[in-house]
């Protein structure tokens, strides 16, 4: 019985360790080069937070390149910040 309860217990832990690695995200898509889409064509975005946004919305606000084409990465909708922020705004005046 104590050999039955040590294999059940084992197999738990393997069982778990196993899931762990089976629901971890493979990579950051947001370390990676994002685009949006403008109409047909796909434009890289620039860094995220100064040079746009993504407001809430159903949809997809950027891609990354994968194989040969494109993935989804951020969710919402793609808001272009002009490139100026409160930091850019200061050196300015």
């Amino acid at each position: 019985m104590k050999k039955f309860k040590l294999a059940i217990m084992i197999a738990a832990i393997l069982v778990s360790v196993g899931g762990a690695f089976v629901t971890r995200a493979a990579t950051d898509c947001t370390l990676n080069q994002n685009y949006f889409l403008s109409g047909s064509n796909y434009v890289a975005t620039g860094v995220f937070g100064h040079d746009y946004y993504c407001g809430e919305s159903p949809g997809t606000c950027t891609y990354i390149q994968s194989g040969g084409g494109y993935a989804q990465c951020r969710m919402g909708v793609y808001l272009p910040a002009n490139g100026i922020n409160e930091k850019d705004q200061q050196q300015k005046k």
